[in-house]
């Protein structure tokens, strides 16, 4: 799919498709972004940070609703899962677990971290600002680096 064609639709889909479980990578296409900035396709480098931002940040959303309702009993019992690591490991995730939010935007492993903290419940609220902050930090760095090298 050629994201660049579908405007700042394009980067939001991209950037959501990334944040979930599939193997994708969102720098990528924000590079892409930044690179295409052409007369005609004039986006805004503010626009692309925000809108691939929230693309990103609403696919890990995404990661943390599967792995909330992936918590039941069933899932459980098929696994064999120790229910008292299972607490502890709960009573862990709900005291400092939402600053992982922070690092969700690691490649490889923050993707699947967001499902598992969802799985323990981990209060959305915080987890959710400190994803945002997180992703939209990655981001504007990426876009200085980016904009440093071809300056």
């Amino acid at each position: 799919m050629d994201y660049l064609t579908l405007g700042y639709l394009g980067l939001f889909i991209g950037t959501f498709l990334s944040a979930t479980l599939l193997p994708f990578t969102s720098e990528g296409i924000l590079v892409a972004f930044f690179s295409s900035n052409t007369y005609e396709n004039n986006f805004d480098v503010f626009f692309i940070i925000l809108i691939a931002t929230l693309g990103n940040f609403l696919g890990g959303v995404t990661n943390y609703i599967i792995g909330y309702y992936a918590s039941s009993e069933k899932l459980i019992k098929k696994f064999n899962l120790n229910k008292d690591k299972l607490k502890k490991w709960r009573k862990r995730l709900n005291k400092w677990g939402v600053w992982l939010g922070l690092i969700s935007w690691l490649p490889i492993v923050g993707d699947p971290m967001v499902a598992v903290l969802g799985f323990y419940k981990v209060k959305i609220m915080p987890l959710s600002v400190l994803m945002f902050i997180g992703k939209l930090v990655r981001y504007i760095i990426i876009a200085y680096f980016y904009f440093m090298a071809v300056a």
